[in-house]
């Protein structure tokens, strides 16, 4: 009865048509214009998606495999695989196109989302079959199932959930009883215990068809609390693919089927909650004609609101034209409950009978229906056990099998023991043998104990040397940092007072004054970095270092370190940050990462006499990696010192201004954050340096790269 709602609807919730009050073949003949201009593949595929959106069901497919083969061309195996799934509700009738996408989808690297992928297919395509079968084969098919399952749950998570899926297709056709109610709930359990973001599609379509069953048997609450999932999910989803720029993926049909379902539950709902989601009907009816004319046609949802509200008088008049059409013929038995209620509220006896009456019959069909689903389900539960019996008796086999092989066990025991007695008497007299040697190692044993006791006393002097060293290494930074701020003060007076002697001096002397005064400023700034380099070593080598781990646009942070570092370069070298322009947010330590690629454009600027020096990165989703890296046309580094160049106080050449820090801290910053602070070897026009930070996983839920719907 209930099985015809689940392959339907759980579709519909993946590949519902926009029905939005717009001219879509305008927007799409600007957007295939806008496509012809695209400047590269990750833009087209934006624009080939809101045209996907827009396009009805007969051209989907055409424009689904055109960004296939895009994202194909870009490594984007999510783009693909969230591709595949929508165009399987397209062909799920084609038995070869289906086969093509799992082989497609097989060949792909492995991840959650592609076991995501082939467990969706195989459920889609299955229920299809599963629906379409004649009753007598789906009898026989489902205890072949039955007992392949019994065998074999499934390997990983992915095949568990789609074995079970199948099942519960399987009982959703013959029954609606305890035995598909438990293992629905063995599914919703197992679903639950996936990742959130690479399972929406099966948590989805499970909850679509939870929700209606749990409506169908009167199970309001949980009903409720299904569909309000379901709400959750469909904001979620809205929320990303605009953030994706995917400005016409609707979900409105979506939405109205959850607020009508939710009203048709209003017992488990406030007043408030029955008047919110009544609004919510209302403005998607106002907003999209499609909607509208459901609205108009079988008016469910205002009879569901004018019940939920005890407005029994309006309610009546709806009933009795509509309750017949046939539209409404699968939800007749709840709308004749409505009926008798709204009868005898107003003492419409005539009406109330009638609606009795009808509802009695509606009731006694219902039952019969149930009976007839439990006789099946009684059959089910029979297979079952049988399929047990047969385990057991396997069971028994086995340890008879084992009872056999224990007895052989004894006897070659028996004879081991008699061995072993032979053993015994060869070891006394060895044992008599061995006293003598007893004495002696008495005597070594008091030797070991004592030095045992020089030994202890060793470890606790080393502790109390660790914890002297500790503490050494504490008062060492509080007194870097101590002296720090005691330089500092005067440090920024001598500045100030020597710009305020450049400026009172007369107009003929300011520019030699005002190169000692530069020149007091940059000394000052060298004395300033020195002591921050050094504080920032005795903290990383303390393990006090903090690391605030937040999301940054990497933009913004190549720009702060260009702009803080581009008045030391030499004249003629042009520094420049070169943007991807891919509005990337890195989850990362600012400062952290700010302090490597400054310290880096500080080295290039320092060797580099003309030319440029280039900031830039490369996110490798693939490789989970970002890669900074700061170019320069300089003297290069030579390769023997590729290997020391980061080590403290390393410098190319002695004579040029610096302690050789600066390096050194860009590693150990480097390690603080997972990452790598490394000489391009394969660079020779002058010197490239890398740092090399892990794409941490919030970092790619922000750019939505995990591919789903």
């Amino acid at each position: 009865m209930k099985f015809r709602y689940f392959l339907t609807l759980s579709i519909i919730f993946f590949a519902t048509l926009p029905s939005l009050s717009i001219d879509k073949e305008t927007i799409i003949d600007s957007l295939r214009k806008e496509l012809k201009l695209a400047k590269n593949p990750d833009d087209s595929i934006t624009i080939l998606y809101n045209m996907y959106d827009l396009s009805s069901r007969s051209r989907k497919g055409a424009i689904g495999r055109q960004i296939f083969y895009t994202a194909g061309r870009l490594g984007r195996t999510d783009v693909q695989l969230d591709i595949i799934r929508n165009n399987t509700s397209l062909y799920i009738t084609s038995d070869s196109i289906i086969n093509g996408y799992v082989d497609l989808v097989r060949k792909m690297p492995d991840s959650e989302d592609k076991r995501e992928t082939l467990a969706y297919i195989d459920i889609t395509y299955n229920s299809n079959r599963i629906r379409i079968m004649p009753e007598s084969k789906r009898q026989e098919v489902l205890q072949e199932f039955i007992r392949e399952y019994s065998k074999n749950p499934g390997i990983d998570m992915y095949d568990q959930v789609r074995r079970l899926y199948k099942l519960c297709v399987f009982l959703g056709a013959s029954s609606q009883g305890d035995l598909y109610v438990e293992y629905l709930t063995k599914l919703g359990n197992l679903i639950d215990q996936l990742p959130y973001e690479n399972s929406e599609v099966l948590r989805n379509m499970y909850l679509v068809q939870k929700a209606m069953i749990e409506t169908d048997n009167d199970q309001h609450a949980k009903a409720v609390a299904s569909d309000k999932r379901l709400l959750e999910v469909i904001k979620h989803l809205k929320d990303r693919y605009v953030s994706q720029g995917r400005l016409y993926r609707n979900y409105d049909v979506n939405e109205y089927v959850c607020y009508r379902r939710l009203l048709g539950n209003y017992a488990a709902l406030t007043p408030k909650d029955i008047d919110e989601y009544y609004n919510c009907i209302l403005n998607l009816v106002t907003s999209n004609p499609d909607i509208r004319k459901d609205f108009e046609e079988n008016r469910r949802a205002e009879i569901y609101y004018l019940i939920a509200t005890k407005r029994y008088k309006e309610a009546m008049p709806l009933l009795k034209k509509y309750i017949d059409k046939p539209q409404n013929s699968i939800f007749k038995r709840k709308l004749l409950k409505f009926y008798t209620i709204a009868a005898k509220a107003t003492g419409d006896k005539d009406a109330l009978l009638a609606a009795t009456t009808a509802y009695n019959t509606q009731l006694e069909d219902y039952i019969s229906l149930q009976a007839a689903e439990k006789y099946k389900e009684l059959q089910i539960i029979y297979d079952v056990n049988n399929l047990k019996a047969e385990k057991t008796q396997a069971e028994l086999d086995r340890h008879s099998s084992t009872h056999t092989l224990h007895n052989r066990i004894l006897v070659i025991s028996l004879i081991a023991m008699g061995i072993l007695t032979l053993l015994l008497i060869v070891t006394g007299r060895l044992y008599l043998k061995n006293k003598r040697s007893v004495k002696n190692l008495a005597k070594s044993q008091e030797r070991l104990q004592a030095e045992k006791k020089n030994l202890l006393r060793t470890q606790q002097d080393l502790i109390i040397a660790k914890d002297q060293a500790e503490s050494i290494s504490r008062l060492k930074t509080q007194f870097i940092q101590n002296v720090r701020h005691e330089i500092l003060t005067p440090l920024n007076g001598i500045v100030g007072f020597s710009q305020l002697i450049a400026d009172s001096v007369p107009a003929e002397r300011q520019d030699e004054m005002s190169r000692y005064t530069d020149i007091i400023t940059e000394n000052s700034d060298q004395l300033v970095s020195l002591l921050a380099d050094a504080l920032d070593i005795s903290m990383i080598d303390a393990g006090e270092m903090p690391i605030n781990l937040q999301l940054w646009s990497l933009s913004d942070i190549c720009r702060t370190c260009v702009d803080n570092v581009k008045h030391r370069t030499a004249p003629g070298v042009n520094m420049t940050f070169v943007d991807p322009g891919d509005k990337f947010k890195l989850l990362t330590d600012r400062v952290r990462t700010e302090k490597i690629l400054t310290n880096y454009l500080n080295n290039a600027a320092k060797f580099t006499e003309k030319g440029s020096i280039t900031l830039t990165y490369n996110v490798l989703r693939s490789q989970r990696q970002v890669v900074f890296s700061v170019t320069d046309t300089g003297i290069g580094i030579p390769e023997a010192k590729h290997a020391v160049i980061f080590e403290r106080f390393e410098k190319l050449n002695n004579s040029t201004p610096g302690t050789g820090l600066g390096l050194h801290i860009c590693q150990l910053s480097a390690r603080l954050l997972g990452g790598i602070a490394k000489v391009d070897p394969e660079y020779r026009t002058g010197a490239r340096f890398l740092f090399i930070h892990p794409l941490k996983d919030a970092s790619a839920a922000a750019q939505g790269t995990d591919g789903t719907l």
